[in-house]
């Protein structure tokens, strides 16, 4: 695992490294065929000066906030150079990920418990590490009522399907969708909502010091775009249901295919408005939204979830 004494020796040669790099970025910009000069010690630094600039974004602003130009300037190096070696942000990412972790043991077969123990041990090993600060600060699961255990210490959420590390947003717009893969689908009134987003925000903060990377209005709209949320798992991935609700509507549980979907369009609308990078999103839905209520005037709102939703 790289220390930050390693972050600082590629700091101190960045200048160097620029130097080594810089004329050849230029010739492969300016399209002139220059010859690369003979050996792989200049260009090894260089990747790794790469790999160590994109770990730290990641340790500062999450995935989201990994761009590859910024990453060539920390790590002193031309555009050019980062593009030669990997493709885009999705390979540079997925570099970093492989040298940034420790590998994972073999799993014995032997104990469940004894397997479970040695993998977490490695995963908390990274988790030490000050640049997964974001990626391993909180566990996120889904936040439907089914998933709810009540302990001595209050309910606990436990996602045995679905739990991942990494920003919560996802899990926030579950609340905000109205709980769209679950059959008891309601929306969540407005101060229980604010109260359990403004808990998650303060919690990661006191963690890692920053604020979740991404937006949220982002999540709900894969809320929104996901057609398979709309039917019970077992009928997820058999048809396109989205396309189905022009001809007909079910029911699943507390409420219709239709009202479900209205939800999330209006949702999306809302939070989608408040982002001008999300403008056309927001046109979209609310004019989707607008046509589905004068097309189904009874097709109704969510039903509201009354007094605590995890009722004792």
């Amino acid at each position: 695992m790289r220390t930050q004494a390693d972050h600082a020796d590629v700091a101190a040669s960045a200048a160097e490294i620029s130097a080594t790099v810089t004329a050849e970025d230029a010739a492969a910009d300016a399209g002139t065929g220059a010859v690369r000069r003979p050996g792989r010690p200049r260009s090894e630094r260089a990747e790794q000066a790469i790999i160590d600039a994109t770990i730290e974004a990641l340790g500062e602003r999450g995935i989201d906030g990994v761009h590859c130009e910024d990453v060539a300037a920390r790590a002193g190096v031309g555009k050019a150079t980062l593009y030669r070696r990997w493709g885009g942000k999705e390979d540079l990412l997925i570099a970093a990920f492989a040298a940034m972790k420790h590998p994972l043991p073999q799993a014995r077969g032997e104990s469940v418990r004894e397997d479970l123990i040695t993998l977490l041990t490695v995963v908390a090993a990274d988790a030490d590490d000050p640049r997964f600060a974001q990626q391993y600060a909180l566990l996120h699961g889904d936040p439907c009522p089914g998933n709810v255990m009540a302990t001595g210490g209050g309910f606990r959420f436990i996602d045995l399907e679905g739990a991942a590390f990494g920003a919560g947003y996802t899990e926030l717009a579950y609340l905000r969708a109205g709980f769209p893969t679950c059959w008891c689908a309601k929306s969540v009134p407005g101060p229980v909502r604010a109260g359990a987003e403004a808990a998650y925000h303060a919690t990661w903060r006191s963690l890692t010091g920053t604020d979740p990377a991404g937006q949220l209005a982002d999540s709900c709209a894969g809320w929104l775009i996901r057609g398979d949320a709309l039917v019970e798992r077992a009928h997820r991935g058999r048809g396109a249901h989205l396309a189905r609700l022009a001809g007909t509507d079910w029911r699943w549980g507390t409420a219709t295919a239709r009202q479900r979907l209205l939800h999330r369009l209006t949702v999306a609308a809302t939070l989608a408005a408040e982002q001008p990078a999300l403008a056309g999103l927001a046109q979209v839905s609310g004019a989707m939204a607008g046509r589905m209520r004068q097309r189904w005037p009874d097709a109704g709102q969510l039903p509201v979830t009354s007094g605590d939703p995890v009722p004792g």
